[in-house]
């Protein structure tokens, strides 16, 4: 049981109290005011708060990169590419086909093994091109955003691919990578008595200005989004070639690892992965005699941007809100500082000095000989008294003054000297008058020496060994073991 109560850290702390109700301190009405005042003011942050955590409008993100050689977009076979060549006005070729072709393949590479030859560490599988249409070539997660292209089918798409034609790894690492590879070649004639194709003259002369246009899915982010941060952007790049130089473009994908915590007071993590468009370059060739125009390859870049948001919790608004009502609370006790002690020490110098010296039956005309401190207040402030407006007490306050006639109440009237100062209720002391400052400052040394804790154990000392010597007198006087009140008296 002594241990239980020793854990008991809830325990009701004793104080003595100010008045009959229990009040352990002095209240006032501003310091009422002020304290609604700054109720209100919690509350309402309260609710501003509650809010924003509901709504979601309080978040971070912290962006970092890594590079990852095992990148995986996992969902690239169902990515659309479209790709064809225009005219410096942007305007596909009539009889396209009559002019060049585009062939698509696959490529995988990657190996630790260095005895192996550079041939078979790559190898590639064919994929399978045409003309773009909408049934075909489009997976339905797309589809619908390539519905209102009037001039679809001058584009060559690659049809969706299996599970494995995905595109992952780094290229040129020593482990697993895969890519994307698009060339566009002349339309060259099978045999000599085929006709179907331009001649070689004929096709160089139409494709003198001519241009690459590609179309493919690209993210963006909309970091503002609880859930499905990306957005898709059908993104368009045209390069400009020459049939006088064989271009390679290298187009890259950064891959992105989004995490959003939607927890409310614990973690909830929710992962997104997908891609955004990082960079181009090209290389520029000069070959004679080859049917390439253009090779385009579409690969993943070097890096992984890895993104984390995380909405602000319930304990970090619980700590924002306690910081704004501790301030509250200072701002608060600043502005009622003053107006609390001088109410303090005004409602002690009555109830204490005033009200205890009439109940004391304290002759207050005059005769104080046996009181210094009353004595030395009316010498000080005798001058102030018969100068201040004595009318102020024929409003006969009932509280301070009961059935005494003006002229034996010089104590009530320098304490109304006090209570009349409206700069006590709200400034510091040395604001007002220096008459009021004296004789604020006598009663503050009179109540502060009654209630000095070393001056109350004197007076307890005392009251003790005079009942120790009462009770000594009384056992001299009786013989041993005399029981008084059916209790024996011992030393």
């Amino acid at each position: 049981m002594k241990l239980l109560k020793k854990l008991d850290f809830f325990y009701y702390n004793i104080s003595l109290t100010f008045n009959k109700k229990g009040d352990t301190g002095y209240k006032t009405k501003i310091g009422g005011i002020i304290s609604l005042i700054s109720i209100i003011i919690s509350i309402i942050c309260c609710i501003y708060f509650i809010y924003r955590l509901f709504s979601r409008k309080d978040l971070s993100v912290i962006y970092s990169t890594q590079i990852n050689p095992f990148i995986n977009l996992t969902y690239s076979n169902k990515l659309p590419f479209l790709l064809r060549l225009t005219d410096s006005n942007s305007l596909p070729y009539e009889e396209q086909d009559r002019l060049y072709y585009i062939t698509a393949s696959i490529w995988y590479g990657g190996s630790n093994d260095t005895s192996l030859s550079t041939s078979s560490r790559q190898y590639s599988q064919s994929l399978k091109i045409d003309k773009c249409k909408l049934d075909i070539h489009f997976d339905n997660e797309y589809k619908n955003y390539f519905t209102n292209f009037k001039d679809l089918e001058t584009y060559y798409c690659i049809e969706p691919r299996n599970y494995s034609q995905t595109i992952f790894g780094l290229y040129g690492n020593t482990f697993p990578f895969s890519y994307y590879s698009f060339t566009v070649r002349y339309c060259l004639n099978k045999t000599e008595n085929d006709n179907f194709c331009y001649s070689i003259d004929d096709i160089k002369t139409k494709l003198k200005y001519s241009f690459l246009d590609i179309i493919f899915i690209d993210y963006t982010i909309d970091a503002l989004k609880q859930r499905n941060v990306k957005n898709i952007y059908i993104r368009k790049e045209r390069f400009e070639l020459s049939i006088n130089l064989f271009k390679r473009i290298w187009l890259y994908f950064e891959s992105i690892k989004y995490i959003i915590d939607n927890g409310f007071i614990l973690s909830n993590n929710n992962i997104e992965n997908f891609h955004m468009y990082e960079t181009v370059r090209s290389d520029i060739n000069y070959f004679d005699n080859i049917n390439f125009i253009v090779t385009l390859t579409i690969l993943n870049g070097i890096k992984t941007s890895i993104y984390n948001k995380e909405y602000t919790k319930l304990q970090d608004y619980i700590a924002i809100i306690g910081g704004i009502i501790k301030v509250i609370h200072l701002i608060s006790s600043f502005f009622n500082y003053y107006n609390s002690k001088n109410s303090y020490y005004l409602k002690l110098i009555h109830d204490f000095v005033i009200e205890n010296k009439k109940s004391n039956n304290i002759n207050y005309n005059g005769n104080l000989k046996n009181n210094n401190f009353l004595t030395s207040i009316l010498n000080k402030s005798k001058n102030d008294i018969q100068n201040s407006n004595l009318n102020i007490i024929q409003k006969n306050d009932s509280r301070l003054i009961i059935n005494l006639p003006i002229k034996n109440s010089k104590i009530e009237i320098s304490f109304l000297i006090l209570k009349k100062s409206t700069t006590l209720r709200i400034l510091p002391s040395f604001c007002s008058k220096k008459s009021v400052i004296r004789l604020l400052q006598k009663y503050k040394e009179f109540i502060n020496n009654r209630l000095n804790i070393i001056n109350i154990l004197k007076k307890l000392e005392v009251i003790q060994i005079k009942e120790v010597e009462k009770k000594n007198s009384i056992i001299s006087n009786l013989k041993d073991n005399i029981k008084i009140n059916n209790f024996i008296i011992n030393n």
